[in-house]
């Protein structure tokens, strides 16, 4: 089982040999949340973050901000970004925002089944043309934000699977030596830290299309721009 705040409080204490009053909850807890979102973010497609919102379609109504289908759907997972968005019997074909707008304008009345998604603001998941069935089903494919689980007090467990507790708790260890003035220590765990991540990525790379690339059912086309390194180093 992953470790909770407390057991991350409770080593790192007992590897420095301090106590609560050198090392203050407050501190400590900043260290793993910074080790835990360094980990969060060093693959920007962990597996696990995976995830599918479903929602209803309104008539006559084009944009559904994220927080609408978030709480429709009732998971309480955030959307962080959409891959791909299916509709009741077909996929729908991603458009960047500034050609859905350059077509509507031409035709700003029309409606049907929708056919295309873009995202507007980062906030925003727009469905072209407007929907004109109040029963249409739609699932969001993509990935959820990483919950701040140390918010959660001593009870909270990462989101991540407990192979991560490591480099978290590594590098949360580099934090508290660099704050001792024990530079030498605190480069060993902070490369530790950054050794054990490079292996999680190993581990977890997976280069297939299941969900990631296509749009539309058609593998060589229709491709989401994947432009971006996958890697923080690269």
């Amino acid at each position: 089982m992953a470790y909770n705040l407390a057991k991350f409080r409770e080593l790192i204490r007992l590897t420095l040999d301090l106590d609560a009053t050198d090392l203050p909850n407050t501190l400590v807890d900043e260290w793993v949340r910074d080790g835990a979102t360094r980990a969060q973010t060093r693959r920007q497609e962990w597996p696990f973050f995976q995830y599918d919102w479903t929602f209803t379609g309104a008539v006559n109504k084009s944009n559904y901000t994220f927080a609408e289908i978030e709480s429709e759907d009732g998971s309480g997972n955030e959307i962080a970004e959409i891959r791909q968005v299916r509709g009741p019997s077909w996929d729908l074909r991603w458009q960047d925002i500034a050609t859905r707008d350059r077509y509507r304008s031409r035709d700003s009345d029309s409606s049907g089944s929708p056919s295309y998604w873009s995202v507007w603001n980062n906030g925003e998941l727009v469905l072209d043309p407007v929907p004109d069935n109040a029963n249409d089903t739609f699932v969001i494919r993509g990935y959820k934000k990483p919950k701040d689980w140390v918010a959660d007090g001593d009870s909270g467990v990462s989101d991540m699977p407990k192979d991560f507790d490591s480099p978290i708790l590594n590098w949360a260890l580099g934090r508290a030596y660099a704050q001792q003035d024990e530079p030498q220590m605190a480069l060993y765990y902070a490369d530790l830290a950054d050794l054990r991540l490079r292996e999680l990525v190993r581990f977890y790379d997976d280069p297939s299309p299941t969900i990631s690339v296509t749009m539309g059912g058609n593998y060589n086309r229709n491709m989401y721009p994947l432009m971006d390194p996958r890697f923080a180093w690269e």
